[in-house]
C-alpha cells in the first residue's frame, strides 16, 4: 500500500523496499503534507480542512462513501487521520481480493 500511494503523489515519492515500514510512515507524511502547502498555494485556505482532506481522499481515490464511517471523528485529527487510512487500506484490499 506504502509503495501504491507514494506511485499517486505529486513528484513520486521514494519507495524502499529495504524498510517498508519506515518508508511507508515516510510516505504517508509526505502525502499530509503536500496538500496543506497545495490548499495555501491555491487561495482555499479559508476551508483548509475541507480542502486538505479533499485533496487527500482524492490522491487516495475515496469516495464520500468511503469515509463516511470517518465522519464522527471530524474534530479529531488522529483519529480522522487513522479512520481515512483505514478506509483506504479497506478498499485497497478489497480490489487486492477482487482480482484473485
Amino acid at each position: 500500500m506504502g509503495q501504491d500511494i507514494a506511485s499517486k503523489l505529486d513528484g513520486a515519492a521514494d519507495f524502499h523496499w529495504a524498510a517498508p515500514q519506515e518508508s511507508t510512515h515516510h510516505v504517508m507524511l509526505q502525502l499530509v503534507a503536500q496538500h496543506p502547502l497545495n490548499c495555501l498555494g491555491s487561495g482555499s485556505a479559508s476551508d483548509p480542512f475541507d480542502c486538505v482532506i479533499g485533496g487527500i481522499t482524492k490522491t487516495l481515490d475515496l469516495s464520500a462513501n468511503d469515509l463516511d464511517p470517518c465522519t464522527e471523528f471530524k474534530d479529531e485529527d488522529v483519529r480522522f487521520g487513522n479512520c481515512v487510512g483505514e478506509a483506504y487500506g479497506y478498499k485497497y484490499m478489497s480490489a487486492a481480493i477482487a482480482r484473485m
